[in-house]
């Protein structure tokens, strides 16, 4: 059977630097595969775990949770046929409900296929004192179906941030591993899941876009890709290689924005680099070239108006589409 883990976490808790991290020590007689899924359309988590020689399902539009499992199961069922793997890591997007995923993993279809493993949950300190994390129904269920917490960012959080999310896991009774810069040992994936009844919650969500990206720049210097749902916006950029730019000016831009989360894997005049931003933390390092550049913004949708002006100023400095 096919060992599985679900690895869940609000946006910026650092799921795919932990997941990037395991594939590094995946036993060299298995073969590791990932289920991965973002809230926005233009799919950067896939292409930076691609890059570590892994076979990677992306299903983009926040739609792998949704409650008929369709996007889901078709992507599950693709990666299972395509990588025959002896493992599977799905990573649902930071504003995705466990509870759907748990229920198809667990469906009759996969009964004699696939063995669900420990569910991990990745936690920011910061997101313990924060009224809006604590009073998230998803994040709160996030924590609920976890088997392990991995506390990760620790060296960037206040005492009382570290001191809170303990008291926490605490009072929740879930056993935790402090995560450095999101690296954990692998063997903490081989436990048994061990089931959590949640109640169901109305889920509102979007689907994937119709328009596949690689044929939608034929022709475009750039082109921007935005979608909402549950009280989110994702506006991101998929740009030709050619365009080339500056890594401090996007930087420093990134970090005055009214946003939630960043990512970004991008041709600068330091070469291609991989920007990811969340919590008032930012970190770049050096990325592989690729056929395009992307870049991704998550914010609150209130913020529409502020962030529709950013993006067409950042848009303006990239000069015609076409």
């Amino acid at each position: 059977m096919i060992q599985v883990n679900l690895i869940t976490g609000m946006l910026g808790t650092g799921k795919t630097s932990a997941i990037k991290h395991w594939l590094t020590q995946a036993p060299k007689s298995e073969r590791w595969a990932v289920l991965v899924n973002e809230f926005g359309d233009i799919g950067i988590d896939g292409r930076l775990l691609a890059n570590e020689g892994i076979q990677v399902k992306e299903v983009p539009g926040g739609c792998l949770c949704c409650t008929a499992g369709v996007p889901f199961q078709t992507g599950l069922n693709e990666l299972i046929r395509r990588a025959k793997p002896d493992r599977i890591l799905i990573e649902p997007t930071g504003l995705g409900h466990p509870k759907n995923i748990i229920e198809s993993l667990l469906a009759p279809q996969y009964r004699e296929v696939l063995n669900l493993q420990t569910a991990v949950c990745l936690l920011n300190p910061k997101h313990a004192r924060s009224d809006k994390h604590l009073a998230h129904q998803t994040f709160n269920d996030q924590l609920a179906i976890a088997d392990m917490v991995l506390l990760n960012y620790q060296d960037q959080a206040s005492q009382e941030d570290n001191e809170a999310a303990m008291n926490l896991l605490s009072e929740l009774d879930k056993p935790y591993v402090v995560a450095e810069f999101g690296q954990s040992d692998w063997q903490l994936l081989n436990q048994s899941h061990q089931a959590v009844e949640l109640a169901s919650h109305a889920h509102h969500h979007h689907h994937p876009t119709a328009i596949k990206i690689t044929a939608a720049l034929e022709g475009e210097r750039w082109r921007r890709f935005q979608s909402q749902g549950q009280g989110m916006l994702a506006v991101g950029w998929v740009l030709d290689a050619s365009i080339e730019l500056d890594a401090g000016t996007i930087q420093e831009w990134v970090q005055g924005l009214p946003i939630v989360r960043a990512k970004a894997v991008f041709n600068s005049n330091a070469g291609w680099l991989q920007l990811q931003w969340a919590d008032g933390c930012l970190s770049t390092m050096p990325a592989p070239s690729a056929l395009d550049s992307r870049i991704e913004l998550i914010a609150d949708l209130a913020e529409l108006n502020e962030l529709e002006l950013a993006a067409t100023q950042f848009e303006q400095q990239l000069g015609p589409a076409k």
